[in-house]
Formats: structure tokens, sequence, C-alpha cells
């Protein structure tokens, strides 16, 4: 019933704009609803077929602001249907009225905020630490967060324990799971920006081998963001080098990204980027976000932030103001032969089978109805390569797999937002 209640309460907001403008000035609230539909054709999981899920995600949210005071509150509800028997859909990716966030915010003078609660957010460049916008499910941590802005400096300092669920119940085995992180970055002449980062993640000491990792991971970052609709060419490289154990064995990995985007003036939002991505065979992401470089995640998922070389070029525009599409390409390696690919349950310890995982193009195309609501379609063909086609015995060829993904999705948030 709370699902289609959320469905309907989606399509009225396409209808129409809701705007509310009676709450009191210390109050905005604000609610989510996104609905997608997503199938598969083919699975390396080891099970035959493909696979298809309907998600569906509502979230709810309110913050109070007083003088030096802040306040928040989110509602995540994440349940999802349809999917086939030996499903990549996990208990991890579902979750049944979750308490997202509740923290509450302490600001004595400007550049100082004291925090502690339950938070959802990004750090950093979101590949170590995120909060998901494409999976269904969303990480979440407890915690205090201290964040301190002198002029052109930005430093943030946490001490984190993951909240991680297996559908709408805590985990036992991974909830005493801790972190602590700090984030420094530096703004420099215009508006490129250095920084660097150091995070400590410890698992419970219950956890199962698999799951036991001391990983100390530092790393530096250099960029510019890009802005929308100015044309300049703007870049992001960051390098992170982690060390300590996990299942029992030590580890020294690495992860290294490059990327240049140079967005052109002569029409809406033209733009062009070419990245490249490594990270050595055991890199651990930990509670980052991939989707923005290695295509969809959800049933999809094929690449993960470990074992992998990637290169990709990218082309995006937004030919009105309601409209933005985008056509990738990528070229996929595995980093070590000797290693699994990640993301599946193939593997090869002989190195002979190569590193060829082969080749992705992906579409995607926006459409904006409204401010409030949004309508999103998505196709992914990739076609595997050497690596695939020797560990399976397939005869040499380019076999195909293919993603196809539809979704709507509404916002309402209140006028003082």
């Amino acid at each position: 019933r709370a699902d289609a209640f959320a469905l309907l309460w989606t399509a009225s907001i396409a209808a129409q704009e809701h705007k509310v403008d009676w709450l009191p000035r210390w109050l905005s609230v604000g609610a989510e609803q996104r609905t997608r539909y997503e199938s598969i054709d083919r699975r390396y999981n080891g099970f035959d077929g493909g696979d298809q899920q309907l998600a569906v995600r509502n979230r709810f949210q309110a913050d109070v602001s007083a003088p030096k005071f802040a306040a928040r509150l989110e509602l995540q509800h994440s349940p999802a249907y349809l999917h086939d028997s030996g499903s990549l859909v996990t208990p991890s990716h579902i979750g049944g009225g979750l308490l997202q966030q509740a923290n509450l915010a302490f600001q004595p003078i400007p550049s100082l905020s004291l925090e502690a609660g339950r938070f959802s957010e990004d750090f950093g460049s979101r590949r170590l630490i995120a909060r998901n916008i494409f999976r269904n499910s969303t990480n979440a941590f407890d915690g205090a967060l201290i964040r301190w802005k002198p002029s052109r400096w930005s430093v943030q300092t946490m001490v984190f324990r993951p909240a991680v669920y297996t559908g709408t119940y805590s985990d036992p085995l991974r909830v005493d799971g801790r972190f602590a992180a700090a984030f420094a970055d530096r703004t420099y002449a215009g508006d490129s920006q250095a920084g660097g980062y150091v995070i400590r993640y410890s698992d419970s000491p219950r956890s199962p081998a698999a799951l036991d990792r001391r990983l100390w991971t530092t790393g530096f970052r250099l960029f510019r963001p890009p802005l929308e609709r100015q044309a300049r060419t703007d870049y992001d490289f960051e390098t992170a080098l982690q060390k300590g154990s996990a299942e029992g064995e030590r580890r020294t990995e690495s992860m290294l990204h490059a990327s240049a985007d140079h967005t052109f003036a002569y029409a809406q939002w033209p733009r062009l980027a070419i990245s490249y991505q490594q990270a050595s065979g055991a890199f651990d992401t930990l509670f980052g976000a991939r989707r923005f470089e290695y295509g969809p995640t959800g049933i999809y998922g094929l690449f993960a932030r470990s074992n992998i070389r990637s290169l990709s070029q990218v082309f995006g525009a937004a030919p009105t103001k309601r409209t933005e599409f985008q056509l990738s390409h990528r070229w996929m390696w595995l980093a070590s032969a000797t290693r699994g690919w990640a993301a599946s349950v193939l593997a090869d310890p002989t190195g002979s089978a190569g590193t060829s995982l082969g080749r992705q193009w992906e579409a995607r195309a926006r459409y904006y109805p409204k401010p409030s609501v949004m309508l999103e379609a998505g196709h992914v063909a990739f076609h595997e390569g050497s690596f695939i086609e020797r560990v399976l015995k397939r005869p040499a060829g380019l076999a195909s797999y293919f993603w196809f993904g539809i979704e709507i999705q509404a916002r309402f948030y209140s006028a003082t937002r």
C-alpha cells in the first residue's frame, strides 16, 4: 500500500507543481520518490539467464534551523520487486522504513560546525565515502563530525560507525565496524582545488574472515570542478595508497584517476571528457560510489574500483533546458591477470586468460517535464573481451550483454528550503 501511494504521489507531482509557503521559517520539509525498472540479459554470478528488478525508493526529510543550531531527520524506504531467482539483488540493496539521517549541528562561529548523529552524505570525490544516488539503498554512518572552513580552506574530520543493514535489520556481524577520517582541501587561483585525506577503517571483531579488514587509506586530489553551461576545460586527478590487512593477509594497494573535460561555448552544454582509472588487485573502495565512472550499479554493476584499468570517453549535451543526453564508451581490463574480476565470480589464477574484460557503450537521456520531475532512460551494451571468453571457454568473438533501465523521479521541497 505504501508503495502504491508513493507511485500515485509521483504521478500527482508530475501533473502539477506543489509549493508550500505556510511553514515557519525555521522548518523545511522535503520528499522524493523514485521508481526504476531495469533488466539484464546475462549474469556473471554463477547463474544462467537474465535478471530484472523494480526498484522503489521513497525519502522524507525535515530540517530545523535556529541561530547556531540545525537538525535534520530523514526516513527512507527502499523495496525492490520482480527480481528473479539467484538475483543480483541482495538484502544489502533493500531497506524498509530505515532511519537514514538524524543529526544535530552546533555552529559556535561561522567557520566552525560541530555535528553528531546519523549522516548520509558525500565526502571528497565520492570514490571512498558517498551518499548513493543510483543504488536503491543508501550508505549511512553514526558518529561525530567537525567542519572547519577558514578562508580558502575546508577541513572535515569524523569518527563514524557504518549503519549496515541486511534488509530492514542491522547486520550483527558488521555493525561494530569503525572508521576515522580527515579531509582537507584548499582553493587556489580561480577555482582550482588541491587537497588530501586519510581514512582508517576496521571491521567488527565479530566479522567473518572475508570481511576482516584493517586498512589505512591516504590520498591526494587536484581538481577543477566543471561549471554548468560555461565554456572551459576542467580536470580531476586523484591518487590513493592503501595499506593494512584483509582476510588475514597484509596488503599494499593503490588507486588512480585522471580525467579532463571540455565544455564548448557554441551550444547548450556540449561536453567532451576523457578519463583513465586504475585500481590494483585488491583495492577496497570502502563506501564509495561507482556509477559515475563505471556505469549503472543495481543489477548491472559489472565493474568495481578493484583490480581494474579503464579508459573512457564521454560526450554529453543539453539541447534544451528540459533535455539532457550522454553517450560514453569504455575499455576495461583487469589490473592483475591472476586476480579475479571483482564484480563477478570469474577468475583465472594462472593468468593465461589475459586481462581484456571488454568494451562498454552506454547511452542515457533525461527529460524534465517540470523542474521537480525527471524521466530517464538508459541502455548499456557490453561486449565481452578475451578474458571472459577464455574463462567461460566460449568461441572467440564479441558476445554481447545488454542492460536497460527507465525511471521516474519526483521531488518536493518546501519554499523555506
